[in-house]
Order: structure tokens, then sequence, then C-alpha cells
């Protein structure tokens, strides 16, 4: 699961998901503003951020090596705007203006 916490208020919400492990996320303006994840499923999903339903719920407490509470945030209906479906699994990406470089 992608997920995006925003710092102002302290609220944690369910951006994207994949089937296996994402590798790699992105903010873009591109095609309009929009979360990019690239996973090891050998996807390339593009997120509107904008998507998720219900109320977010306040960040938990974190600890980026483990012993953080989970917390799965507002509901997210899992629809991408647009999917990119790659012939391997996808080991690392950048974006930058209107071009994306993949690495399969």
């Amino acid at each position: 699961l992608g997920k995006m916490w925003n710092l102002a208020n302290q609220q944690v919400v369910t951006i994207a998901k994949h089937s296996g492990p994402i590798r790699k996320i992105f903010w873009t303006e591109h095609p309009k503003p929009c979360v990019v994840t690239g996973g090891m499923d050998g996807t390339i999903s593009f997120w509107d951020p904008a998507s998720t339903t219900g109320t977010a719920t306040t960040m938990p407490s974190f600890n980026m090596y483990g012993g953080g509470q989970q917390n799965t945030g507002a509901a997210f209906n899992g629809n991408p705007i647009y999917t990119i479906k790659c012939p391997g699994k996808i080991l690392a990406m950048d974006i930058r203006g209107t071009v994306m470089v993949v690495i399969l």
C-alpha cells in the first residue's frame, strides 16, 4: 500500500496499492496532479489522491525500523487513473517533467 501523510494535520490516507511491493512512488503534475507508483508486480499506475473515501485517521507513531502501529487510514477505492503493464518487475524509475524512465 502507498500512503500519504499530511504533516500539517497529522492525517494518513491510503492512496495506492499493487499486488506486490511498491518499488517506487512519485508525485507528478503530468498528465494531471497525481501519484505514480511502480510495483514489483510489473505495473506502473497513476493514482488520484482524491480517490479515497471516508475519513482519514490520525497519523500513528512511526518507527522506520519497525515497532510502529499499523493504520490503514481512510477507505480506498483501489482504481488507478491509468495503468501500464510492463514485461517485468519495476526495478527503478524516475520522472522529470513529462518524461518517465523505467528500468525492468
